[in-house]
């Protein structure tokens, strides 16, 4: 039973010196693009994977918080979709300091 989740989210502003990760450098992020690709990702899991309870979301890569608030919220709805987060469970994301403002928080 899957207990834990990664979700890679490869987007860059910059490549970093020591980073060794799949990543994209963009100035402007394809939030729907990732999220569409994310959703056929997700379905295409087999249905006994589906549904089980989550204790950890992980979203890492990259750097997740370039999706902004709206597209965090969006793809945390997604796994919700196929998944159930544990009561206490931990959700944790990669975030560049640069880009968590009040106005990149919803």
């Amino acid at each position: 039973m899957v207990r834990h989740l990664y979700v890679h989210i490869p987007f860059c502003r910059r490549r970093c010196s020591y980073c060794d990760f799949s990543i994209a450098v963009r100035r402007v992020v394809p939030v729907e693009d990732f999220l569409r690709a994310l959703d056929v990702e997700l379905a295409m899991r087999p249905s006994d994977v589906e549904r089980g309870t989550l204790d950890t979301v992980y979203l890492g890569g990259g750097t997740p918080s370039l999706l902004g608030g709206d597209g965090i919220a969006r793809l945390l709805q997604l796994i919700r979709a196929r998944f159930t987060i544990a009561p206490g469970g931990e959700v944790t994301l990669e975030a560049n300091p640069d880009d968590v403002t009040t106005k990149a928080v919803r």
